[in-house]
């Protein structure tokens, strides 16, 4: 989905929160895709973090 879709669908407290946390567009709307699944914005910050860790050391 587009940001534009992901924003319709979502709070725009949860917009925000995701805004701060992440720089990157493609972070930014990964974490938006879970929020809209249904994982809570916490959890969602937490492992898209995590996976941003984890693809970091693989290199």
């Amino acid at each position: 989905m587009k940001r534009p879709v992901l924003e319709e669908k979502l709070d725009k407290n949860i917009i925000q929160k995701v805004n701060t946390e992440f720089t990157e567009e493609p972070d930014i709307l990964c974490a938006m895709r879970w929020c809209v699944r249904g994982l809570s914005v916490d959890n969602t910050i937490r492992k898209v973090k995590t996976d941003l860790e984890i693809r970091s050391n693989m290199h």
